[in-house]
Formats: structure tokens, C-alpha cells, sequence
């Protein structure tokens, strides 16, 4: 025998919650009524998936533009590179700023001031203590020699006597 609510064209009853409802209570291509859809999306909002969901839905579309130019903009690629340098290195802009004028404005290691990027903060990876501002090229030297003092050796013999002039003089 078949239920009452297959026989009523008028209603359904939800599989969540059982009730027999008027089909106006129910959203086209959902099998639950609204209040249970209702509760099913804030449930799914309030879990972990759907906060990352969230997150990244707000920025699409016009939002998502919107965010792209301020990060480009010079405003928004300051602030981001030093709440960046906050966040890594516990370092406010004042203290970046200050530090970068007892420095004369220049790389510590070669002593040019900085091209169009601003200069790099230097850091001793085992303690996390701040040593200086540096320009791109020497942060990289700095960081080949901490790493392997023999590498650094080696680039040294390596300049004060290059193999190519030994094998074409030869």
C-alpha cells in the first residue's frame, strides 16, 4: 500500500525530518524540506570545508579584481611586504625603516643602495636574530656561505684561478 504522500500530488514528506509538507515548502531539485536545507548549509558554513569554501569564494569575480590592484598598487605591496616582514621576522616598519638608516640606506655586504626592490632583511636561521639589511644578491651569497663554508672555499680558489684560462692556454 502506498503512503498518503505519494498519493497527494500537493505534498511530500521530507526524508530529514519526516514531516508531510505543501511541495511550496520544498526548493526545486531538493529532496528536504527549506528548514532542513536551512540547517544542512549553516552546518556545512560553520564546518572547516566550508569556511575554506567561504574564503575563497569571497574572492571572485569583482572582489577578487579588487584585491589584485591593491596588491599591485605601491600602497598595497608595502603593506603586505611588511606585514610579511612583521609576521617573519617580528620586525615593525619603524624598526625595518630605522635599522635601514643606520645602514646609510645601503646593502650592508656590497654597499649599493637598492635598485627598484627594497632590500632584503638578513636573518641567522638558527636563532631567528635579525643581522642586517641586504640586496637580493648578496642575501644569496650570504645565505651559499653560511650554508657550506667549503662551497664558499672553493668559489674563492675558483676566481683567483679559473679553469678556462688553464685549458685554452694550453
Amino acid at each position: 500500500m502506498d503512503s498518503p504522500a505519494f498519493n497527494n500530488p500537493e505534498s511530500k514528506t521530507c526524508p530529514r525530518c519526516g514531516v508531510d509538507q505543501p511541495r511550496a515548502n520544498y526548493n526545486k531539485g531538493r529532496s528536504e524540506c527549506r528548514s532542513c536545507s536551512k540547517e544542512i548549509h549553516r552546518a556545512y558554513r560553520e564546518s572547516a570545508k566550508g569556511k575554506a569554501a567561504e574564503a575563497k569564494y569571497l574572492l571572485t569575480g569583482k572582489t577578487k579584481v579588487a584585491v589584485r590592484r591593491w596588491c599591485q598598487s605601491e600602497h598595497g605591496r608595502t603593506r603586505m611586504r611588511m606585514s610579511g616582514i612583521a609576521r617573519l621576522y617580528g620586525m615593525t616598519p619603524e624598526a625595518y625603516d630605522a635599522l635601514l638608516e643606520h645602514q646609510g640606506g645601503r646593502c650592508c655586504v656590497c654597499l649599493k643602495p637598492p635598485n627598484a626592490r627594497r632590500l632584503c632583511v638578513d636573518h641567522d636561521h638558527a636563532t631567528g636574530q635579525v643581522r642586517g639589511l641586504l640586496c637580493i644578491a648578496c642575501n644569496l651569497l650570504v645565505a651559499q656561505i653560511e650554508r657550506n663554508d667549503e662551497t664558499a672555499a672553493r668559489a674563492r680558489a675558483y676566481l683567483k684561478n679559473p679553469p678556462a684560462a688553464r685549458a685554452l692556454s694550453a
